[in-house]
């Protein structure tokens, strides 16, 4: 049954398959007309990135100034609770 089943789809006809989209002959723009478009986009991200970085610097330096130092966390009146594990 399944030798027959497997002659009758070999005799089928192909089933041609709608392409999704026609192929283009030409592309839609030119690598030129790419880069003018793409050139400027990105020199804008590099001046936002450039942008952001500059005010991350000038608050890491703002909350650094106004941020007491903190006392060390171990006090040599109470020392690390490492040192007072005793190794079995």
């Amino acid at each position: 049954a399944a030798v027959a089943g497997l002659a009758r789809l070999q005799d089928r006809e192909p089933v041609s398959v709608p392409q999704a989209q026609p192929a283009l002959s030409q592309p839609a723009l030119s690598l030129a007309e790419v880069e003018s478009l793409a050139v400027p986009v990105m020199l804008a991200e590099l001046a936002e990135a450039a942008e952001f970085d500059r005010l991350a610097a000038k608050v890491e330096e703002t909350v650094a100034a106004e941020t007491p130092v903190a006392e060390p966390l171990t006090h040599p009146a109470h020392p690390a609770r490492t040192e007072q594990l005793e190794v079995a």
